[in-house]
């Protein structure tokens, strides 16, 4: 059933469970809960006791995690109705006034004339008057000071939820993408070659699809030894994704590192990076070569020979060559391709080769033994607990 749909299912008992609270301990207790309870969904469905382990310890991070513990409160301010009316005090005094007056001219007219009778009802009438503006004076004074204010203060549920959301869907990539390598590294016949393995380019590459933790994935990466980093957004905005390139542009100067934008040109020229990567479907080569000149190093997505010869005598600088693996990093990889067809690749063009698609430390070097001169991995570090433990674990397994 997978995390996220398993928290989708606790959402509204969430929202309502919290709606009216205001202690911030009993909403981050509300959360956890919910949390263990998708855990528990997700821990029974898989059988692989290695998986269960990591996906126990994914979830412990996110129970604990700190942008769940920061809870964003909304704080209403509320005057007291007393308040809201006072432009209207004039026009009542007013009227108390003239009842007042008339109610004393009609007792001093009954006074003269005689008509004690008329005299007596009208001086009770003025005494209740003189009462009511008593009493209406005293409550005013006790309940309407011009300060007097009431703040009410709620979670904010949304910010919460949308938080959950993020953790339970990178779980669920976690769990996909272990699947995969899990698969492809069981009796696979990719053994390290010792002797190929010192091929390994310094184009080792780390794709992102940018969020709110983009900076610091590439800056744990960077840490760990990637080599390169490649931005990569399809949905959001403009000028969310210029924000988040600029801001990882700086990272990747200060390490030193080169920075290559995904599909978007203006974006690359924008910010100044170092190269521009196109897929099949994006500007043509040509094209988008008179843009940039010479100023930045253009790759191009390739998966068959006809591709990446055609990428070559166009002008290309490298080739991104796959799905090499089935991944499920990239809703729009394809089919895969196989280490063969990298070998078949390598021997029809001159240009550098990153191998990409479900590629991680047990897989690797055998990409490399069949022509790749450096791998491009998304899961293999960004899913990782440890972003920078992750990449330095695969060029370890590489040999670099």
């Amino acid at each position: 059933m997978g995390a996220y749909n398993c928290w989708c299912g606790q959402k509204l008992k969430l929202r309502e469970s919290i709606s009216d609270s205001v202690e911030q301990g009993s909403v981050i207790y509300a959360v956890r809960r919910a949390i263990a309870q998708v855990e528990q969904s997700v821990m029974a469905e898989q059988a692989d006791d290695l998986l269960r382990q990591q996906t126990g310890i994914l979830f412990s991070c996110c129970k604990t995690s700190a942008n769940l513990l920061d809870v964003t409160m909304i704080a209403k301010v509320w005057a007291p109705q007393a308040q809201q009316g006072k432009e209207n005090r004039s026009i009542r005094f007013a009227l108390w006034g003239l009842a007042g007056l008339a109610q004393g001219a009609a007792g001093l007219y009954c006074y003269a004339k005689g008509l004690w009778v008329a005299w007596v009802l009208i001086a009770a009438g003025f005494a209740l008057w003189a009462v009511a503006m008593i009493r209406s004076a005293k409550k005013r004074k006790i309940a309407d000071p011009c300060d007097q204010v009431m703040v009410t203060v709620r979670p904010d549920a949304e910010r919460l939820v949308h938080a959950v959301d993020a953790q339970m869907k990178a779980i669920d990539r976690y769990v996909n993408d272990f699947l995969y390598l899990n698969e492809q590294s069981s009796g696979s016949q990719n053994v390290p070659d010792s002797k190929m393995i010192v091929r390994i380019a310094e184009m080792l590459e780390a794709l992102y699809d940018c969020d709110d933790g983009a900076r610091e994935a590439v800056e744990a990466a960077t840490a760990g030894g990637v080599t390169l980093v490649q931005l990569r957004e399809k949905e959001a905005e403009t000028r969310e994704f210029y924000e988040i390139a600029r801001e990882v542009a700086v990272i990747t100067r200060r390490r030193r590192v080169p920075l290559v934008v995904n599909d978007r040109i203006d974006i690359a020229l924008a910010i100044g990076a170092d190269g521009l990567h196109l897929g099949q479907t994006d500007m043509p080569l040509a094209e988008a070569r008179r843009l940039v000149g010479k100023s930045m190093f253009i790759g191009i997505s390739t998966s068959t020979v006809e591709e990446a010869l055609a990428a070559e005598h166009g002008g290309a600088d490298y080739l991104g060559v796959g799905a090499v693996f089935p991944t499920g990093s990239k809703a729009d990889a394809g089919e895969a391709i196989g280490p063969g067809r990298v070998a078949e690749i390598r021997a029809a063009v001159g240009l550098p080769i990153v191998a990409i698609g479900g590629i991680g430390p047990a897989n690797a070097a055998g990409v490399m033994s069949r022509g790749a001169d450096g791998v491009a991995v998304i899961s293999a570090i960004l899913s990782q607990p440890d972003i920078r433990a992750a990449a330095a674990a695969l060029r370890a397994a590489l040999g670099a």
